[in-house]
């Protein structure tokens, strides 16, 4: 709580820094008590609003953003939920494009830590709701979030610039194909635009 506190007015005082020195234009433009009592009244009254505008986001709109929101530098301090889908969930050998071994080497291009995790789970949706909570923060695949999803999202790249992908593989048999399988198929090679 005194971290907090000692933040807050550190950046108080750095983003007032032109206030204090209009203030100093007003008080040597004043001449009259009451210009005094105006510029004092002026100041204070513009501090409250402020306050309570914050105040407002905060408590009535729910309005508070993370620290990892502001910038991804503040990532390991955070709690990290970590989610592994159910078919690599208890291997030690990750596959080649693997989301854990893609956001494993995002991180450690970026960061000398190691993540702070809290948890690991198989299911997104708990993962979601954990991350949801405030608990902390997930690197999942974007294909897991739905657009009633109310997350600060952000696509991750690495320091060249390259987006993290995986690929995608569709399995089949085509001695055990219906109609039903060959129209999935015909339409997935049409959305995606493979052969």
């Amino acid at each position: 709580m005194i971290q907090t506190i000692g933040t807050a007015a550190v950046l108080y005082i750095a983003t007032a820094v032109d206030l204090l020195v209009i203030l100093l234009i007003f008080f040597a433009r004043a001449k009259t008590k009451k210009e005094y009592k105006d510029i004092y009244l002026g100041q204070y009254l513009g501090s409250v609003i402020l306050i309570l505008i914050s105040l407002f986001l905060a408590f009535v709109l729910n309005y508070v953003p993370e620290q990892w929101i502001l910038g991804l530098k503040q990532l390991p301090k955070e709690y990290h939920i970590v989610y592994k889908s159910h078919q690599n969930f208890n291997t030690y050998i990750e596959l080649e494009n693997s989301i854990t071994k893609l956001s494993n080497d995002w991180w450690n291009e970026r960061y000398d830590t190691y993540p702070r995790n809290i948890c690991q789970t198989d299911k997104i949706e708990i993962c979601k709701k954990f991350v949801e909570k405030g608990m902390g923060y997930a690197i999942v695949p974007k294909s897991c979030i739905v657009e009633d999803d109310q997350f600060y999202m952000k696509d991750l790249k690495f320091k060249n610039g390259e987006d993290i992908m995986r690929n995608t593989w569709l399995f089949y048999r085509e001695e055990t194909m219906n109609t039903d399988i060959k129209h999935f198929i015909a339409f997935c090679k049409t959305y995606f635009d493979v052969e």
